[in-house]
């Protein structure tokens, strides 16, 4: 898994190649709460943590928008 902690409260599962929903269905039993829509998360991300854990700077914000930035900075991790 990526990014998990034992600490962690919310996370985002996707499993691909899974048309039957078996794959699925065997991680939810592993997760103790619930399942929420995707558009849940812009309510639940922690801006500054993000900001911190990736290096994202303000300035850095007037080039490109996050996601850019931080899809870069994983890119750029695993090559190096």
């Amino acid at each position: 898994m990526f990014g998990i902690a034992e600490q962690s409260r919310n996370l985002i599962v996707a499993i691909f190649g899974d048309s039957s929903g078996k794959r699925m269905t065997e991680v939810a039993k592993r997760i103790d709460g619930k399942a929420a829509p995707l558009e849940a998360l812009r309510d639940l991300r922690q801006m500054n943590l993000i900001k911190r854990v990736y290096q994202v700077e303000e300035p850095e914000l007037n080039s490109g928008n996050i996601s850019d930035l931080i899809v870069a900075r994983i890119v750029a991790k695993d090559i190096g």
